[in-house]
């Protein structure tokens, strides 16, 4: 069933227009996306007039219409932002020339305009936001970047389901991936439907775990929804259980496997996501071997459900017959059906067999667990009680994956308290996936893993890490230790002391010294590995912290030359910016959660990994170790609405958003919580977001006003954000001289 035709807002920001005639050539308008049509107004607030869309002449039908973003007729030459221009051609010829001021504005428009002229009807201004937000995370595909051998043919393809076929592709000419093509592109029933649909997208998206299929994102290719997903080289585990001539599997390796699901299970659970169709064939292999596993197809059933009108379609998308708790076709079921799913699972992994082979149809697997019939067990197994708790038939009874994580655990401790180990080679058919990190990383870049206990404070303020051989066997080093484990002493930006600087801005209320957590807490090994760069001198090359924080945290070199401008001063590192830096980020920990392989022990599932960093410091509007008195002469003077962020001097841990608007600039305290194995929210006043980037996208203009506590007599007491004042266009000519030529003023 296809949804009638959007009229309503769908996007609206400040772009700039050429105009006819003499004068200025370019103006700032008020653009409203509104319908098939594109609207300009002098203003927002002519926009919000009674019939201001029914009466306005200035608009433009995009159906059909053609975009040019090169060899523009007339010349964009003489634009506010030449580098930013697009032209909208109707197919009478009309043309309209538009100028954004970032590049960033400029694509959201060029991708929402195109949607429209292709007729796409999925789109309302909760999904355009939902899309921008995957598009900036590199999440939104453009379908020019993904390439198949063979078109949608399906004769290459690596499975077939029945929400769909997975084909090998290549993701920017460079990546292998694995491509999800859902037959039905979404015709939603309604709004509330086709927004769920997106942000499911948007929450798999932004899954990391070492056990956990990494989803790169979706694409819109040859009417298809594709979900992009992480390639990996070794079949599934369906595939390797029946070919039991390949594939020798002894009780330590059922242990190592059954461990690894639960693992990314576990962070599936953690992260509010229900599996729904967990069996062998979702279960791909990253090593034999080893027992590596990642869990794919993760609340995928609930995606496919939204892109289907077919009710038969939405009840074969949830699980499958063999593996489905009796209660997952009802609409109130919850994570107990994964646990119901595994015990299945795990009941092949033991046996090695096919639960009741004389089944033919699926619906008669449903009625006999609907019946309360289990598999029998055809010998003893260590497995017996974990599977009877996981498939009981009240989802009340059974246990959690943390549960049936710890049982697992015991059992491999009990084992080679009984001297049993693994007799199991890894088979030559079975490659490696091309993402294999961790240790790996440590080796190549020469660096030795220290021991994982947490170093000693007892010495004052050096600590002793074992490292090394001397008269009673090992040799010890002596690290100084971080300020925030000294006594009377604060950490430090830019050799002045984080807590004295004072917080009195317009926005927020003063700051009283906030000294760090009067709790001393040690390095844990990842930081400990980084301290020994500083145990002789205070600072290091850049190359050699580059080198260590890359193979401690698992990160690419991409990731690093992101961080880069918090850490490299002209080549080195000096340690007082590194204590800094994890006054923010400590503890520090992979992508991994708590229940990690047993070769592993830098993890931390409460602390900072790599990608979660990377989100925070790399925009280009995030300032790092900048004061409130610094971003106040950066911005004074700018337009209204010009801002940057930056970490909070006088609040460690927490950060700051500082805005030019009225003649001054004022600042807001952004709070910072990390709860257990999860990703930070960010709190202005009692607003929560989900990142910083998401701060800068609910207060653009034309979105919801951020309010100005104690505006000055005459002020206003909102207001917007508007061009980011980033690292990389400071003292650029060309934009000054275009602060100059609007007047400074854009409210």
């Amino acid at each position: 069933m296809e949804v009638p035709e959007i009229e309503e807002e769908i996007k609206s920001g400040i772009l700039f227009k050429r105009e006819s005639g003499l004068g200025v050539k370019w103006k700032e308008k008020w653009f409203v996306l509104y319908g098939k049509s594109l609207y300009w107004f002098k203003t927002l607030k002519d926009s919000k007039k009674k019939d201001a869309f029914k009466n306005s002449k200035s608009n433009l039908l995009l159906t059909n219409c053609q975009l040019r973003l090169k060899d523009f007729d007339p010349p964009c030459n003489d634009a506010p932002f030449k580098d930013n221009c697009f032209q909208v051609v109707t197919p009478d010829g009309t043309t309209v020339s538009i100028c954004a001021p970032s590049d960033e504005e400029m694509q959201d428009w060029i991708e929402v305009v195109k949607s429209v002229s292709a007729g796409r009807r999925d789109l309302n201004k909760e999904t355009v936001l939902i899309q921008e937000e995957l598009r900036k995370a590199g999440q939104d595909i453009p379908p020019q970047d993904l390439e198949f051998a063979d078109g949608m043919d399906t004769k290459d393809m690596i499975g077939q389901g029945a929400s769909g076929v997975v084909k090998r592709g290549l993701w920017l000419k460079s990546t292998e991936v694995a491509v999800k093509a859902l037959k039905n592109v979404p015709e939603f029933t309604d709004t509330q439907e086709m927004v769920a649909f997106y942000k499911e997208i948007e929450t798999l998206s932004k899954l990391r775990h070492v056990n956990v299929v990494q989803m790169y994102g979706f694409c819109r290719k040859e009417n298809y929804i594709c979900l992009v997903t992480e390639f990996v080289r070794g079949g599934n585990l369906s595939e390797c259980l029946s070919n039991k001539e390949h594939y020798g599997l002894d009780l330590p390796l059922q242990i190592e496997l059954a461990l690894n699901i639960c693992r990314g299970m576990v962070y599936l659970h953690n992260a509010e996501v229900i599996h729904r169709d967990l069996k062998p064939g979702n279960i791909l292999i990253e090593s034999w071997e080893e027992g590596k596993v990642k869990v794919c197809d993760f609340g995928l059933s609930r995606v496919v459900k939204k892109a289907s009108g077919d009710k038969k379609q939405q009840e074969e998308t949830l699980g499958s017959p063999q593996y489905a708790a009796p209660e997952l076709a009802n609409e109130d079921h919850d994570k107990k059906v994964d646990v119901f799913s595994f015990s299945i699972i795990l009941w092949e992994i033991a046996f090695r067999e096919q639960p009741w082979p004389d089944i033919k149809f699926g619906s008669q697997f449903a009625e006999r667990y609907q019946a309360g019939r289990r598999p029998d067990f055809p010998t003893n197994s260590p497995f017996k009680s974990i599977i009877a708790k996981c498939w009981a038939m009240s989802p009340a009874q059974r246990p959690t994956f943390v549960q049936v994580y710890e049982e697992l655990e015991q059992l491999k401790r009990s084992l080679g308290d009984l001297g049993i180990t693994r007799t199991v080679s890894s088979p030559p058919s079975v490659s490696r996936t091309m993402s294999q990190r961790g240790s790996t990383m440590s080796s190549m870049n020469g660096i030795r893993p220290l021991s994982s206990s947490s170093p000693d404070f007892r010495y004052g303020n050096s600590v002793m890490i074992q490292n090394g051989n001397n008269n009673n066997g090992s040799r010890t080093q002596s690290v100084r230790a971080p300020a925030t484990t000294r006594a009377n002493t604060g950490p430090s930006v830019v050799g002045t002391p984080l807590n004295n600087h004072a917080f009195n801005h317009s926005n927020s209320a003063p700051d009283l010294n906030v000294n760090p957590p009067a709790t001393p807490r040690a390095p844990n090994a990842l930081e400990s590995q980084i301290w020994v760069l500083f145990q002789k001198n205070a600072t290091c090359s850049w190359d050699a912290f580059c080198n260590t924080f890359q193979a401690c945290m698992n990160a690419t070199v991409a990731n690093m030359e992101k961080i880069r401008y918090l850490f490299d001063k002209s080549g080195v590192v000096d340690q007082e910016t590194w204590e800094n830096f994890l006054v923010w980020f400590s503890p520090l920990c992979v992508l991994e959660s708590i229940y990690q392989t047993s070769s592993n022990d830098n993890s931390n599932s409460d602390g900072y990994d790599i990608e979660t960093i990377v989100d925070i410091c790399s925009p280009s509007y995030f300032h790092g170790f900048l004061g409130s008195s610094e971003a106040q002469k950066m911005l004074k003077g700018k337009p209204d609405g010009t801002f940057l962020l930056r970490f909070s001097t006088s609040n460690p841990g927490s950060y700051a958003l500082s805005v030019a608007y009225t003649g001054t600039v004022g600042h807001w305290r952004i709070q910072c919580d990390k709860p257990s194995q999860s990703t930070p929210s960010f709190k202005i006043d009692n607003r929560e977001y989900k990142s910083l980037d998401h701060i800068v996208n609910t207060h653009k203009f034309g979105r919801e006003p951020l309010k100005i506590k104690q505006p000055r007599p005459g002020q206003p007491n909102t207001c917007y954000l508007g061009t980011p004042f980033n690292r990389t266009a400071q003292g650029q000519p060309e934009v000054e001289e275009f602060y100059q030529n609007v007047g400074g003023k854009r409210v």
